[in-house]
């Protein structure tokens, strides 16, 4: 009996000593070494009388995709967080959510509103009435995300936005009236945007009602995340070598040229003579059908400005094992510095040159960090079910929240927030 008491003593004292000596080595270890946390996503359901005004906006949100598809991200990833694939990641429980995705679709709207009308371009009074339309349905959702008690609680900066539009939150712009935009962009700054962008080129045309200051704004590189678009890559992987024996020097199609003098600052308009100047690149302005299959076969794929600072052509360089070349000073896409070589917008006149004189062990380099990464550029789906662009988001995410939660400042730890249900009754 005596040694049956020793026994329970020795193992109840060890088991107290064992507990202090473990909290203190877990409060010794540096935060930084923390690579990884749990993150869990909370979807606002918006009031069915905010969606009623997709019919007021002769908009049809099952069809706003008509347009390209890398927009559709906007409707996708919050499809994705709901499949077997996010559900990990997701919360219907508010009070446990790291954060709160707003589904607005506000890039989807815009679009099927241009492209269903006779008028498509930006400059005419039917895209105009679009972007009106947009901010005032926009306006309408914000002042109803910021009566929750998830808003009122962190102000917002936990709330996630994603903004596919080629400037982002600038979609929300006003012609008749700059300040409305202006506000409503003021209202979301603090916020995470999930973004094409990732940069905006000081003296864009598409920023003539936008403060300098306010560029930040568009993208802050703290607190936003350059995701990839939404692209169907499964013929480029189908298509992709497993030896990268690759002819064309330097490739690419698309818009080299446009009836305004600032299309793409003038970038697009020099590649024409630079393709000219030597047989081992490949730069034509018509479109084929055989783009995959000639990306196969590509070294350097040239990833330059459009309209935008950012180029789908990156994500599409990386599925056929091409390496991207950013022309582009801004932009900053995903894992740019491991998987891509950059040319000065005011250098492209020497791309050939820039290009020829990069060395073998330097491709070799950015190709084994390709085959290493480029699923995390691509979106999980049927078509391409091993895409890890949702597990970089999360990542992503994981690293803001090891932010927010050494803040001192933030009370994350001790938040009483409602259910979506009682939050929806209380408005």
């Amino acid at each position: 009996m005596v040694s049956l008491r020793f026994t329970v003593l020795f193992l109840v004292l060890f088991g107290v000593q064992w507990f202090l000596w473990r909290s203190l080595l877990l409060e010794l270890l540096p935060k930084e070494e923390i690579k990884s946390v749990g993150v869990k996503i909370f979807i606002h359901a918006i009031p069915a009388d905010l969606l009623s005004q997709f019919e007021k906006l002769e908009m049809n949100i099952d069809s706003c995709s008509l347009n390209a598809p890398w927009y559709t991200i906007e409707q996708r990833l919050p499809a994705l967080l709901q499949s077997p694939v996010g559900k990990p990641f997701l919360t219907d429980n508010s009070v446990e959510a790291d954060f709160f995705l707003v589904p607005h679709h506000s890039t989807c709207l815009y679009h099927r509103c241009i492209h269903t009308s006779p008028f498509l371009h930006d400059n005419s009074t039917q895209a105009h009435r679009c972007r009106e339309n947009v901010l005032a349905y926009m306006e309408a959702i914000q002042s109803w995300v910021e009566r929750t008690a998830a808003w009122e609680h962190s102000g917002g900066r936990d709330h996630l936005y994603i903004l596919p539009w080629d400037w982002a939150s600038l979609l929300f712009d006003s012609d008749s009236d700059p300040e409305r935009g202006v506000l409503l962009r003021n209202r979301i700054a603090s916020s995470i945007h999930l973004t094409l962008l990732g940069g905006l080129t000081i003296g864009d045309p598409a920023t003539k009602n936008l403060a300098a200051n306010e560029q930040l704004y568009l993208f802050a590189e703290d607190k936003d995340i350059v995701i990839p678009p939404w692209r169907d890559m499964s013929l480029a992987l189908s298509l992709r070598p497993t030896v990268n024996e690759r002819s064309i020097l330097a490739y690419f199609r698309g818009t080299l040229a446009s009836s305004s003098p600032t299309y793409s600052q003038g970038i697009r308009q020099r590649l024409i003579s630079i393709g000219e100047a030597d047989a081992r690149l490949l730069i034509k302005a018509e479109q084929s059908e055989f783009y995959w299959h000639e990306l196969r076969h590509v070294r350097f794929a040239l990833c330059p400005r459009g309209w935008a600072g950012w180029s789908s052509r990156y994500y599409d360089a990386l599925a056929s094992g091409a390496i991207p070349v950013v022309i582009a000073d801004d932009w900053q896409p995903p894992f740019a510095s491991d998987l891509s070589l950059r040319i000065k917008e005011e250098e492209v006149d020497n791309t050939l040159d820039i290009l020829s004189a990069v060395s073998e062990e330097k491709i070799r380099e950015i190709q084994a960090n390709g085959e290493r990464l480029f699923k995390k550029v691509i979106w999980p789906d049927n078509a391409q079910p091993d895409g890890e662009a949702l597990n970089y988001l999360i990542d992503e995410l994981s690293k803001r929240k090891q932010l927010y939660d050494s803040d001192p400042e933030s009370d994350r730890e001790d938040k009483k927030l409602t259910s979506d249900e009682e939050e929806l009754n209380d408005l």
